[in-house]
C-alpha cells in the first residue's frame, strides 16, 4: 500500500495544481509526527505487546487512505498526510520488535523481504490501477484491499511473549554511525520518491512505467538485503561501520536523473542497492541485541522519520531558491551530500556513542 501511495499522491497533488515546494512539504508531512512518535509508540509495545498497536495501524489506515479519496483540497491532502505519520508509528517499530522477539537475525531478514517486497510490487500494481481509474480512484481501491488484508493478517499473527516491564530494559549503546546512514536513506528514498513521479509525468512517461522504475528501485533493495544479511555473517566492528557510513553515496545518486530517461534504470538500481545496504545492517545492528526491542526499534525508525521529513521539505525549499525547472529538486538533494559526509567524518574521528536508558 505504502509502494502505491509513493505513486499515487505526487500525482495527484500535482494534478491539483502543486508546486515543488508543496509537492515536497506533502511528501515530508507524514514525517513531522512521525519523527519523535515511534519512540512512544515502541516503548508502548513493550509494556502492553505489540499486537495492539498493529491492530490500531491496520484498522485506521483504511481511514486514511479513504480521505485522500474523498477530498479535493490540497491543504486537507496535508494534514491527513500529517495524520499519517501517526498511523505509521504504532507500525513500523512493534512490527520489527515483534519479528525480532520471535526469530532473531533470521526473522528481521524475512520482515525485510517481505515488506520490500511489497515495495517492489506495490508501484508496480498502482502504475496500473492510475491507469485505470485515475490517482484519485486507486485511494478508494487501497482502502478496499488494506481492510481485507487486515482481517488476513489478525488471523495469521502469531502469539508474542509476555509484555516487558519497565524495570527489566537493559542501558543499551548504539553506534550514532548507523543512525546517519538510516537518515540518510529516509531523506534520499522519500525525496526521491515525492518528486520523482511528478517529474515522469511531466516527461509524458505512462504511470505503469512510472511503477516500473520504482519497483525496480525495490528490486535493487531485495538483492541488497540479502547481500547485508551476508554481509553480517562476515563483517564486523570498524568494517561494518565502513559499508553503513558509504551510505551518503544515496544523496548524490538522484542527481544524476538529470541526465535524462535512458539512464534512469540505473538510477534507480543504485539508489535501491546502496540504501538497501545502509537499512538492512543497520536494522539488525540496532535490534540485535535482547530486550528492550521496542524501544530500539522506536530509535531507529524516528531517524528515519527525521530524514523523510527533511528530504521532500529540503529539495523542495532548496530548489526554489537555486534551481529552476523539473530537475530542480533532485540537484538539490545533491548539495546536502556536503554536511552529512562532515557529520560521518567527525562521529568517526570521535568514537562516539549514544547511550539510552
Amino acid at each position: 500500500m505504502l509502494g502505491i501511495e509513493f505513486l499515487a499522491l505526487p500525482i495527484r497533488a500535482y494534478q491539483l495544481g502543486a508546486n515543488s515546494v508543496e509537492i515536497g512539504l506533502l511528501g515530508g508531512l507524514s514525517s513531522a509526527l512521525y519523527s519523535f512518535m515511534p519512540l512512544f509508540a515502541g516503548r508502548l509495545g513493550d509494556r502492553v505487546g505489540k499486537k495492539l498497536p498493529i491492530r490500531a495501524f491496520l484498522f485506521g489506515y483504511p481511514l486514511i487512505t479513504l480521505s485522500y479519496f474523498i477530498t479535493r483540497s490540497l491543504y486537507v491532502m496535508m494534514m491527513v498526510r500529517l495524520l499519517e505519520g501517526i498511523a505509521w508509528a504504532f507500525y513500523w517499530p512493534s512490527l520489527e520488535a515483534l519479528s525480532a522477539s520471535l526469530g532473531g537475525r533470521k526473522a528481521i531478514r524475512t520482515y525485510n523481504l517481505s515488506w520490500s517486497l511489497g515495495a517492489l510490487l506495490g508501484p508496480v500494481a498502482g502504475g496500473l490501477v492510475i491507469s485505470a481509474l485515475s490517482a484519485k480512484g486507486t485511494f478508494l481501491v487501497m482502502a478496499e484491499a488494506t481492510i481485507a488484508l487486515a482481517a488476513a493478517s489478525l488471523l495469521l499473527m502469531p502469539p508474542e511473549g509476555q509484555p516487558q516491564k519497565e524495570k527489566e530494559e537493559p542501558p543499551m549503546e548504539i553506534d550514532p554511525i548507523y543512525l546517519v546512514a538510516v537518515f540518510a536513506v529516509g531523506f534520499s528514498i522519500t525525496g526521491f520518491l515525492s518528486y520523482f513521479p511528478v517529474l515522469a509525468t511531466r516527461m509524458g512517461i505512462s504511470p505503469p512505467l512510472i511503477g516500473a522504475f520504482e519497483g525496480n528501485l525495490s528490486f535493487w533493495r531485495i538483492f541488497a538485503l540479502f547481500a547485508a544479511g551476508s554481509a553480517l555473517e562476515r563483517v564486523e566492528g570498524r568494517k561494518r561501520t565502513l559499508v553503513v557510513s558509504s551510505s551518503a553515496a544515496v544523496f548524490l545518486i538522484p542527481t544524476a536523473v538529470a541526465f535524462g530517461v535512458p539512464v534512469w534504470w540505473v538510477v534507480t538500481s543504485l539508489l535501491g542497492f546502496i540504501s538497501g545496504m545502509g537499512y538492512g545492517i543497520s536494522i539488525h545492528t540496532i535490534l540485535e541485541s535482547a530486550g528492550a526491542r521496542g524501544k530500539r526499534a522506536g530509535i531507529f525508525e524516528s531517524t528515519l522519520g527525521i530524514g523523510s521529513l527533511l528530504g521532500p521539505t529540503a529539495m523542495g525549499y532548496v530548489s526554489s531558491l537555486l534551481f529552476s525547472g523539473p530537475y530542480g529538486p533532485f540537484l538539490a538533494m545533491g548539495i546536502s551530500v556536503i554536511p552529512l559526509c562532515a557529520g560521518i567524518a567527525i562521529l568517526k574521528r570521535s568514537g562516539a556513542r549514544l547511550k539510552i536508558r
